[in-house]
């Protein structure tokens, strides 16, 4: 099966989260079981005014992330749910990186039962940077059907996903 991925539009909105049960993080977390979230803005750096990208102006326009002009851009507070605040206590936002969408998670239905990961000639949770816009995946297809899913849509991603794959 070959997938060719011909636009990729993320919503407004994002959100990552490091815990200290998995990823390259997790040994730096003071409290065991406990996961941090932080909250992330498409802006169109086209409209803003001022390149700190704070979540407080009012001239940064938010966006649905389908122009070459948009970056994504950390929220300027300690923890959005409110529970508590990194384990370092400091400020380390604004941080902004440009939106290059891609797709996690592109497969069939593997030959036999299997965990979530890793992946395989199935596809499955790939967290591949290439796998955007204008790409083509090949897949074995192993049932009637195909059976095909595709989800765990990213604002960009980096040469890899520090807190799973």
């Amino acid at each position: 099966l070959a997938v060719t991925l011909h636009d990729i539009q993320p919503n407004g909105v994002g959100v990552a989260c490091c815990g200290s049960h998995s990823g390259q993080l997790g040994h730096l977390m003071k409290e065991k079981g406990r996961t941090y979230t932080k909250f992330f803005d498409l802006i169109s750096t086209k409209t803003s005014t001022n390149n700190k990208y704070n979540n407080g102006n009012n001239n940064i326009k938010r966006t649905n992330g389908n122009n070459s002009n948009t970056m994504v851009v950390m929220r300027d507070d300690d923890d959005d749910l409110g529970t508590t605040t990194f384990p370092q206590k400091k400020k380390i936002a604004p941080i902004s990186f440009p939106l290059r969408p891609m797709l996690g998670v592109i497969g069939v239905a593997p030959s036999s039962p299997i965990s979530t990961m890793p992946a395989g000639t199935h596809g499955g949770n790939l967290d591949n940077k290439l796998n955007g816009i204008g790409s083509t995946i090949y897949i074995t297809i192993n049932h009637e059907g195909g059976l095909l899913s595709i989800g765990d849509m990213h604002a960009s991603q980096g040469d890899g996903e520090i807190s799973g794959t």
